[in-house]
Order: C-alpha cells, then sequence, then structure tokens
C-alpha cells in the first residue's frame, strides 16, 4: 500500500491537474476589496483550448497564480 501525500501548502497554478479535478484558486487580482474574493474553486476544462472554470461554468477573467486540494468533508457526513 503507498503512502498518500497530502499537500497543505500553496502549490503554483502550473501544477494544478488538467483532468476536472476541482481545486481551491488564489487570485491577488481581487485582493483589497471590502468582500475580498481571491480564494475560488475552480477546475481545468478543455473548453475553448483549455481554461479555468469555477463549479458555475463562469470562466474568471482574473489570472490564478496558486492553487490546493480541497479539504476532505466533515467526518460523518453523508454528502
Amino acid at each position: 500500500m503507498f503512502a498518500q501525500v497530502k499537500i497543505t501548502e500553496w502549490q503554483p497554478i502550473e501544477t494544478a491537474p488538467h483532468d476536472g479535478t476541482a481545486v481551491l484558486g488564489y487570485t491577488p487580482e481581487r485582493n483589497g476589496y471590502v468582500a475580498s474574493q481571491n480564494f475560488e474553486i475552480i477546475h481545468w476544462s478543455g473548453w475553448g483550448g483549455g481554461v479555468w472554470e469555477n463549479v458555475s461554468g463562469y470562466k474568471p477573467t482574473c489570472r490564478f497564480t496558486h492553487w490546493m486540494p480541497l479539504p476532505e468533508p466533515p467526518l460523518g457526513s453523508n454528502n
């Protein structure tokens, strides 16, 4: 059995999976607003030659610079 390594640090966006896996993306372009939205759940889509999309299918115009895996759901969660 192989030990699984969990990534808990931010990684450069270039190392993010391009297989449709949802990840937490970070962009510095949204810093400084009252309701800062510099973190977003995104996945790589093959649409238009390849682009990051959020969970609603929207293609953000900001540039994501880092990513990390989403956390595991809470223990005992049925969802």
